[in-house]
């Protein structure tokens, strides 16, 4: 049984459109691995081991690493282990005019000057 030219296209055609989806999933995968490691890096954490960390689950470990460094963020830890359960850390209030986070004690908004007591809902 031999092969025709337009057979050999097909299968030609067939394997470089298998190789095409296998790059962009390899690629897919890489940048999951590196987004994780710089996210991690940005708190602070050691970048290779959660570079591994990537590498080995792929699009698993970007929720994974975004999860575990938003709960245990330094407000978080400031929270969790402060004395009665208050923590030692202002609470902050959104400036209506600006939207940027200020603490509650400032009579204006640092970035805009916005008065901050009547003009500004707590969160």
């Amino acid at each position: 049984m031999s092969f025709g030219d337009n057979d050999m296209v097909i299968v030609f055609a067939m394997s470089l459109q298998r190789i095409a989806l296998i790059s962009i999933a390899v690629i897919g995968w890489l940048f999951c691995a590196f987004y994780t490691a710089e996210t991690a890096n940005s708190y602070g954490a050691d970048y290779t081991f959660w570079l591994l960390l990537g590498i080995l689950t792929g699009p698993l470990s970007v929720p994974l690493a975004v999860l575990y460094f938003r709960l245990s963020g330094e407000r978080y830890r400031r929270r969790r282990y402060s004395v009665d359960g208050k923590s030692d850390l202002p609470r902050m209030v959104r400036c209506l005019r600006c939207g940027e986070m200020v603490p509650e004690s400032f009579e204006r908004c640092q970035f805009c000057g916005a008065p901050i007591k009547k003009r500004t809902k707590l969160i």
